[in-house]
């Protein structure tokens, strides 16, 4: 076989219907400003963890609306909670808020 590299991506599919969507439930009813983001990436442009660190807080809601939160724990506390996301944001989303209550889930849930 020629290679050529590259390789393609593992198949994945993710079952929304099966998926534990319980985080986003709770998020949405204690702060339901959550729904307003259009995911545009501009809180992930100027967020400085991710300067540092591979946090993208994106990419993190995406995870949490297909309710893939296995890595949640370790990739919310790259946050620094410093609110430069809250700034930038163009529908006024708290980034900071939602990583606050995603820390109170977790500990709730895990202690």
């Amino acid at each position: 076989m020629v290679k050529f590299g590259f390789t393609t991506r593992k198949d994945s599919m993710i079952m929304l219907d099966k998926a534990d969507l319980s985080l986003r439930r709770t998020l949405i009813s204690e702060y339901p400003e959550y729904q307003l983001c259009i995911n545009c990436g501009a809180c992930s442009a100027v967020c400085t963890a991710a300067q540092l660190t591979s946090f993208n807080i994106r990419e993190v809601k995406l995870n949490i609306d297909r309710g893939q939160t296995v890595s949640l724990k370790n990739e919310i506390a790259k946050c620094m909670i410093c609110g430069k996301c809250e700034m930038i944001c163009p529908k006024n989303v708290s980034n900071r808020k939602i990583v606050l209550l995603i820390n109170k889930h977790l500990q709730e849930q895990h202690g």
